[in-house]
């Protein structure tokens, strides 16, 4: 009887021990099967934001200094947004099943997957943040660009007659110096020459502007 009881007993132990390993492999497997699936999620991810990083670092570019070229560029950059809008709730997703599954890995003393997914991790959260912070700025860029573009080109258009018309008073100079002039025609000359200087004086300070705002465009 005594014997009956400890074999008894220890096939109690024995079996409680089986169902421990049989749980811990089936876990192990579970957790095994989630962080490969987990990696190809991972993977994924990391494609997509090198695509929409990409997109990102795109220059802007004007056909033509129009309110139809400005509505393009929002258009497109509107694309992008809603882009990284619909996969905001997959992103928080994977990152949460990250956390869970490390925390797993961690149970189960996995180091080196550990390792690995941390990285994995820590890059598509660095990675993400700063998506959202270049999508802000990207569009404070475009609207900047515009707001600069059209000025310049106002400017441009307010003084291109004035521009036109000193340089066709030039030509024309040029053309009759061959021959010889009345006194007359060669002050009136002389007179529009020295109004054009006096007003390039004046428009220095427009001039300097343009040039600027040329520069923050190209």
């Amino acid at each position: 009887i005594e014997i009956e009881c400890k074999i008894a007993n220890l096939n109690a132990k024995w079996s409680n021990i089986k169902m421990l390993y049989d749980n811990r492999l089936r876990k192990i497997n579970d957790i095994k099967s989630t962080y490969y699936n987990l990696e190809s999620k991972i993977a994924e991810i990391r494609a997509w934001l090198f695509e929409v990083e990409k997109e990102l670092l795109k220059p802007f570019t004007f056909d033509e200094p129009t309110k139809k070229a400005l509505d393009k560029q929002l258009s497109e950059y509107e694309k992008v947004q809603r882009t990284v809008e619909n996969n905001s709730a997959n992103v928080g997703e994977i990152l949460n099943l990250s956390e869970m599954v490390l925390s797993e890995l961690r149970s189960l003393d996995m180091e080196m997957s550990i390792n690995n997914l941390s990285l994995a991790i820590n890059n598509i959260e660095y990675r993400w943040k700063r998506l959202c912070e270049s999508l802000v700025q990207r569009k404070r860029n475009l609207l900047s660009l515009w707001n600069n573009l059209d000025e310049m080109t106002k400017i441009t258009n307010e003084n291109s007659k004035w521009l036109t018309d000193c340089d066709n008073l030039c030509d024309q100079i040029e053309q009759e110096s061959s021959t010889r002039l009345s006194q007359e025609k060669s002050a009136n000359y002389v007179k529009q020459l020295n109004n054009y200087v006096e007003e390039i004086a004046i428009q220095n300070q427009t001039l300097n502007i343009v040039e600027k705002l040329y520069n923050t465009v190209l």
